[in-house]
């Protein structure tokens, strides 16, 4: 049974298959400098002060409100500084430098008495899940605002449509146990009765292996599989939650809307980990891609990691510099001005590109032609809300609907004026919502 979904844009594959590569973890640095604070710009308070010596998982910053994020240390070793410096996402914070150790000594979460969705949602809270897909917002939030009413269907996408992004299919590909038993964590929380996994077509084999699982280990589970179009972005959590189609109406009503839970390969299996082997989550499963890097993969990169220290470990050819670093994929990901920066919970890829991938083009006037309008999956109109941003009408643009911009950049990539449509609508979007 297909899923429909309108807008969005049909995408070359660039990710070499690595998603058939195993899944490693990046080589620990000297270094953590690690951020206490997600995009949302939510502040957090740090646990620890300079000179105190920390291991691997012990909580190092705790958040000042009910809406933030518990940090945890990603190495054991000593906190040498705490200094301010800016995070991959532009907000600048303080960041925990710690010097590892080499001891790997480490420290986890009490085992669980009993798996009771109660219990479960107490793990999510403390555990360290954040979501990318809203900006840094603690997981454990949506299922705290949203858990009074039960049995809502839990979708679970396996796939990802970013030519360069390779996560999701890659942990479902080589980590499938841990993916299922978290989603079925998530399942006993939101007492669903059914677990939708989520493929885009061309996922066949990742489909396979989900599906020989399932019948060989997990026989009494109750689930099915949904296919999405390979058109980006169809896989994204925000486009899917709004789009999933019943008895054939459009536009999914807001009692509906209730009904469905959508999370991903990523934080099943980060939820698996917190559960199951007690284990604050202080990484993130991350992309390495770029036509000049030697050893793209799939990586597990510890939070504090430099996005330096990456660029060495996996290499460049001919040790050359990738023309441009991005915090995501080659549609989502925002450029950086220095590698000096760090990874932290929500990043999802670094991709390191050289000039064969990106073109800087001079911008033009809007010539009328519409495509933007065709492509938005949020059926917003991409050529107005550009209109209004440019003299940062914040109320018209509000009027027109930027909040629901999920920011995927198709209207910037079949703009024939080249645009810069996403990047406009982006920073008024953020001050609409009242962002930094």
């Amino acid at each position: 049974m297909g899923i429909n979904l309108l807008g969005g844009i049909y995408l070359p594959k660039n990710k070499d298959n690595a998603e058939w590569t195993d899944i490693t973890e990046i080589r620990p640095p000297e270094f953590y400098s690690v951020p206490i604070m997600c995009t949302n710009g939510l502040p957090a308070e740090a646990c620890v002060k300079v000179g105190d010596t920390v291991k691997q998982g012990s909580l190092i910053a705790k958040p000042t409100t009910n809406k933030g994020a518990f940090v945890y240390s990603p190495t054991s070793g000593k906190v040498v500084s705490i200094i301010d410096k800016f995070t991959p996402t532009g907000y600048k914070c303080a960041h925990v430098v710690i010097k590892n150790d080499n001891k790997m000594q480490h420290v986890g979460f009490q085992p669980m008495k009993e798996i009771t969705p109660k219990e479960l949602l107490k793990r999510l809270a403390v555990s360290g899940i954040v979501d990318s897909n809203f900006g840094g917002m603690p997981t454990y939030l949506r299922y705290t605002l949203n858990s009074v009413e039960k049995q809502y269907t839990l979708y679970v996408v396996m796939s990802n449509t970013d030519p360069y992004l390779s996560t999701n299919e890659a942990l479902t590909i080589h980590r499938t146990a841990e993916v299922v038993q978290g989603a079925k964590y998530f399942a006993e929380i939101l007492s669903s009765k059914k677990i939708v996994f989520v493929f885009t077509k061309r996922a066949k084999q990742a489909r396979k292996i989900l599906i020989k699982h399932l019948k060989t280990h997990e026989p009494k589970l109750k689930y099915s599989i949904q296919e999405i179009r390979n058109t980006f972005p169809s896989d994204n959590i925000k486009l899917l939650m709004h789009r999933f189609k019943p008895k054939k109406k459009l536009f999914v009503e807001e009692d509906q809307q209730k009904k469905a839970f959508v999370e991903d390969a990523i934080t099943c299996y980060s939820f698996f980990n917190a559960v199951k082997n007690n284990m604050p989550i202080d990484y993130r499963v991350v992309t390495i891609s770029g036509n000049n890097i030697i050893r793209k993969g799939n990586y597990i990169v510890k939070n504090g990691t430099s996005f330096e220290h990456v660029l060495e470990v996996v290499g460049t050819k001919d040790n050359s510099k990738p023309f441009k670093v991005l915090n995501g994929g080659i549609m989502m990901g925002i450029a950086q001005y220095t590698t000096d920066v760090s990874c932290n919970p929500e990043t999802q890829s670094l991709t390191f590109v050289d000039e064969k991938e990106f073109n800087v083009q001079k911008e033009l006037p809007c010539i009328n032609c519409g495509k933007c309008v065709d492509v938005c999956p949020m059926n917003l109109l991409p050529n107005k809300l550009d209109d209004v941003c440019v003299s940062r009408k914040t109320y018209e643009a509000s009027k027109l609907g930027i909040r629901s911009c999920i920011e995927c950049g198709c209207c910037s990539y079949v703009c024939p004026s080249k645009r810069y449509l996403t990047q406009r609508i982006t920073n008024v979007k953020r001050e609409v919502e009242g962002g930094k």
